[in-house]
């Protein structure tokens, strides 16, 4: 073999060498085994392996010519660079009333609060309700108190008409306020504390229908009935329920001169009463009354009359006992 075939044959091997060795390389320069060991640990360690290569550009926006100036974006927000947009009135409304509507939340009933607190735009009812039903599932009746003396005021400004004004009180606001006063009451140790809340929500109850020219139903007054007769004050009990009127029909039709009376509920803590006073013809005749209205007591209710006479025999035995001894 001549020499000039002898150069071109070692050079034929060299080339056909180096083009099987550079078969084993992909074009990012990485090897086929470690590109197969890339794939099996997922996109990520392709997308690095990638970039350790260097054979990745990464897109970046172009500047632009003209810089965005302050006054080139139109807001309302003249500083919404620095503070956030504004809340408006529908805004508050869905969060102070999704947050208060929660069960066992107190965390949210707080933020509720909050949020109405930190209100810079005209409140409507849907507002005061809200945090009213915060108020009293917290059992804040100071907050409770000052927001219906605010709702008072400003109805009694804009006017008579309940059509045209967009604050006014409503049954739902003084129910809150009285949950919020008996829930208030639970949490004090002493007696006097107790009956000094209780009497801010008794006097709402009074003057309900002469002040705000609501008629009060069963169900706002039975609460506040109900935590004045565990702590023994059996007149302003018989005061709250004289607010009630007699039930016209039975327990099963609707009658429109039923609004405004005595549900059961009401009637059995007249039964109650008279029960833990040990006047067992008073009982009796309340019971009958109840009846006679169309209206029998159920399982539960019986069942706290027996506690409540067993609690007073109880009583009894203990003070024999003692005289005996």
């Amino acid at each position: 073999m001549e020499s000039g075939d002898e150069d071109f044959a070692v050079k034929y091997d060299k080339d056909m060498s180096s083009s099987q060795e550079g078969s084993n390389f992909s074009g990012t320069g990485v090897q086929d085994d470690s590109v197969i060991e890339t794939i099996a640990g997922g996109t990520a360690q392709i997308f690095q392996q990638l970039i350790r290569s260097g054979n990745v550009m990464f897109w970046r926006p172009h500047k632009p010519t003209q810089d965005l100036r302050r006054n080139h974006f139109d807001n309302t927000n003249s500083e919404f660079r620095y503070k956030s947009p504004r809340m408006s009135q529908e805004g508050y409304a869905l969060t102070i009333l999704k947050n208060s509507r929660k069960r066992n939340k107190p965390v949210l009933w707080r933020y509720a609060l909050q949020k109405y607190n930190e209100m810079d735009v005209p409140r409507q009812n849907i507002h005061h309700e809200g945090a009213l039903s915060a108020c009293a599932k917290l059992g804040k009746y100071r907050e409770a108190l000052e927001i219906l003396m605010h709702v008072t005021k400003e109805s009694k400004m804009s006017g008579d008409d309940q059509m045209i004004r967009s604050v006014y009180v409503t049954e739902g606001m003084l129910y809150n306020v009285i949950k919020a006063c008996v829930r208030a009451s639970r949490r004090l140790e002493k007696r006097e504390d107790k009956i000094r809340i209780l009497n801010y929500a008794k006097s709402i109850v009074l003057k309900a229908e002469r002040a705000y020219g609501i008629k009060i139903e069963s169900y706002v007054v039975n609460p506040l009935v109900a935590r004045y007769q565990r702590l023994n004050c059996y007149a302003e009990t018989d005061e709250l329920l004289d607010v009630l009127t007699e039930k016209v029909g039975d327990a099963e039709t609707l009658n429109v001169n039923d609004f405004g009376a005595k549900d059961m509920a009401s009637y059995g803590l007249i039964v109650q009463e008279q029960v833990a006073n040990e006047n067992w013809a008073e009982a009796i005749t309340a019971l009958k009354n109840m009846t006679d209205h169309g209206i029998f007591p159920k399982e539960r209710q019986i069942n706290s009359w027996n506690e409540v006479a067993t609690k007073n025999l109880r009583g009894f035995r203990k003070d024999i006992w003692t005289e005996e001894f």
